[in-house]
């Protein structure tokens, strides 16, 4: 199965492959010397195997990293462009991330500014990985003030996903990426509720069918609003949705909670403040509510990550989306929702105004829904 994910003048392949050899096939239609797998200690050692006996004729080299979300910083792609160059890479090699998000855009930073750019190729082995952070050209590192602060904009050459390497994904994980489809639905396409109810709404099974909507639904999102505004400054602003109050309890709990637990809390507060300022419906909060439970992301996390009141708003106002519109010494900017499917626009504006009060309030409405 293939697709084909358009961001402006940036396009390319995206193809689902049931065996590894398919990997093999995809991968050596380019041109190149040599290959550089960068892959996740975490997925199985057997899966790994299967992948490195199909280029035991191609000069390829394969690395294991044991990736955390505290290794997502410059320093590391320094370290790691350093064991590249030591192993021999050239213009002409391809460098292969095998692994989630964080490994996508350590990999995807240092190809961007290895040689100038140097190209090189999705395998994501996460839902999150392989419904979001591969479906963009934005590649960027933490720095200790905030996600996402250094980066560029840089495209692969495709995104291969190959479903036997989910096959060992942590529960926790799995439910983790299906925040992003979550906000998705709510936050551009609510015709797809129905679809996404079929296959949540007894629970999460994890079959080959569950994974290939996800991925089908985001790619079809992500071209509609990304088609128009490759750097993601626009109407792609709405892909944010839950993310400003989500990326700041990951730095303040410093890794303790996966991305899609902080972004599905933060589309939970975003829903309750959405409500608070009238634009929002009871009908439509709930949905919200309806949707994160149906993918149980919030049952394997203390609760108590959440209850950062005296901490949130200064994180809030580090956030990379700091200039997108003028605000006041009391204010910060949030995506916000008038109906689902609908960002709130402010003075022409898709960031909206919110204070500190009005976001400790949403806070605490949804602390007491989910406890």
């Amino acid at each position: 199965m293939e697709f084909t994910v358009n961001i402006e003048d940036n396009n390319y392949p995206y193809f689902l492959t049931e065996d590894y050899s398919d990997v093999r096939s995809k991968l050596n239609c380019f041109e190149y010397d040599k290959l550089f797998f960068i892959y996740d200690s975490n997925i199985s050692s057997e899966e790994i195997g299967h992948l490195r006996k199909q280029f035991e004729s191609t000069i390829s080299y394969f690395t294991e990293l044991d990736v955390l979300e505290e290794m997502k910083r410059l320093s590391y792609v320094e370290s790691l462009v350093d064991t590249l160059m030591e192993l021999g890479i050239s213009r002409q090699s391809i460098i292969i991330p095998v692994g989630g998000g964080v490994l996508g855009n350590i990999v995807g930073l240092a190809s961007s500014i290895l040689f100038r750019g140097i190209r090189f190729v999705h395998i994501p082995t996460t839902v999150m990985a392989a419904a979001d952070s591969v479906l963009s050209l934005k590649q960027a590192v933490n720095t200790s003030y905030s996600k996402n602060l250094l980066g560029s904009y840089h495209c692969p050459e495709c995104v291969i996903v190959n479903y036997r390497l989910f096959k060992s994904l942590p529960d926790r994980d799995y439910k983790s990426g299906l925040a992003e489809t979550v906000k998705n639905i709510l936050a551009i396409s609510p015709s797809s509720f129905e679809k996404f109810s079929e296959f949540f709404c007894t629970g999460i099974r994890r079959t080959r069918d569950e994974l290939y909507f996800v991925i089908k639904q985001s790619i079809e999102v992500k071209n509609s609003v990304l088609k128009n505004d490759k750097f993601e400054r626009k109407e792609g602003l709405i892909l944010e949705y839950g993310h400003t109050i989500g990326h700041a309890y990951e730095i303040l709990n410093n890794g303790k909670l996966r991305h899609g637990e902080a972004v599905a809390f933060g589309l939970l507060v975003a829903c309750e403040i959405s409500y608070s300022l009238g634009f929002l419906s009871d009908e439509s909060v709930s949905k919200h509510y309806e949707m994160v439970e149906m993918i149980d992301v919030l049952s394997e996390i203390d609760i108590n990550d959440f209850d950062k009141t005296d901490e949130i708003w200064e994180q809030i106002l580090l956030d990379n989306k700091r200039g997108y519109r003028p605000l006041r010494a009391d204010e910060a900017g949030v995506i916000l929702l008038s109906a689902l499917g609908d960002p709130h626009i402010d003075s022409s504006n898709i960031v909206s105004p919110i204070t500190q009060v009005t976001l400790l309030d949403a806070i605490d409405k949804t602390l007491k829904k989910i406890h």
